[in-house]
């Protein structure tokens, strides 16, 4: 019997990918489904940075008999690999707080624009705030030095909770930017700096 090691590489929002393995190897179980779970926590980074939610599913793969002693070298293995009722669960948390989770987290008591990450940047960063009403309509837009609008990241109704934007400033020069967060009758305003 082989038993075959899989792993998931997932990348966050600043397009950094990790490896997270699966929580048992696999075993050869001709005709059957077996579960097998991932837990984002242990993940290992396969480029510099930080982890963050949210994540998307960048492939599956599958080592095939990797602790297999008998194995030929030259001989071709074959079989067949079926996935079934494949899911992806966000613990619940403050750096999950994006999608579906916005609801089910405890209401915010203020609203908050927090320092982009990374600052100093290139050439993206990402913007985290909070907003406490329901269905509101929320602009957070960039601007140059000269206070000229050089890019709109949201300008739509969105839901209480914590809310995480990516800025992509590859178009832009070097220098010191301004974001601004309206939403309702909350108005604020960050600085942040873009280093080629």
């Amino acid at each position: 019997t082989s038993s075959h090691k899989m792993f998931l590489v997932v990348k966050n929002e600043l397009n950094k990918s990790f490896r997270v393995d699966a929580t048992k190897d696999i075993t050869s179980n001709k005709g059957k489904f077996t579960t097998y779970s991932f837990a984002l926590k242990n993940n290992t980074p396969l480029d510099a940075g930080v982890f963050t939610y949210p994540v998307k599913l960048s492939k599956i793969v599958i080592q095939l008999a990797y602790t297999d002693s008998n194995r030929v070298s030259g001989k071709i293995y074959t079989g067949t690999l079926y996935f079934d009722n494949l899911r992806l669960k966000y613990p619940m948390g403050p750096t999950s707080a994006v999608g579906d989770n916005e609801e089910a987290l405890a209401q915010p008591k203020e609203y908050s624009l927090k320092q982009n990450y990374p600052n100093p940047f290139n050439p993206s960063t990402v913007i985290e705030f909070t907003t406490t009403d329901k269905d509101v309509n929320t602009t957070l837009k960039v601007y140059d030095l000269l206070g000229r609008e050089v890019a709109t990241l949201l300008n739509q109704r969105i839901s209480a909770g914590v809310h995480k934007v990516v800025f992509n400033a590859e178009a832009l020069t070097s220098g010191v930017y301004f974001y601004r967060l309206q939403s309702g009758n909350y108005v604020e305003t960050k600085k942040m700096m873009l280093v080629r």
